[in-house]
């Protein structure tokens, strides 16, 4: 969880932006952010993309949708949601 850690310290009975080590707290947590979302980015490079490649290849009908994060992106991802969901049921996976 991004931010627990660097918050932790906090001594949440006062205003937290009091605390004078607020402001560094603040500024790892922008950077354990940055740093995971640059590794969750490496991984859809190295892995998602190139079994959706694979997939395909197969015959496989595999759709793949970047949607923006958060209030702007919640209304996009339930109706992509709904969509695919009232295609019917899910296919099984061929995977453990």
């Amino acid at each position: 969880m991004i931010g627990y850690k660097e918050f932790s310290g906090l001594d949440l009975e006062k205003d937290p932006m009091s605390d004078p080590q607020f402001g560094e707290m603040l500024e790892r947590m922008k950077l354990s952010t940055y740093q995971y979302a640059r590794s969750q980015i490496k991984w859809i490079k190295k892995q998602l993309l190139p079994a959706v490649k694979e997939a395909r290849s197969l015959g496989g009908d595999v759709q793949v949708y970047v949607v923006r994060g958060g209030e702007e992106g919640y209304a996009p991802s339930i109706q992509l949601l709904q969509r695919e969901l009232s295609k019917g049921p899910l296919a099984e996976s061929r995977f453990p």
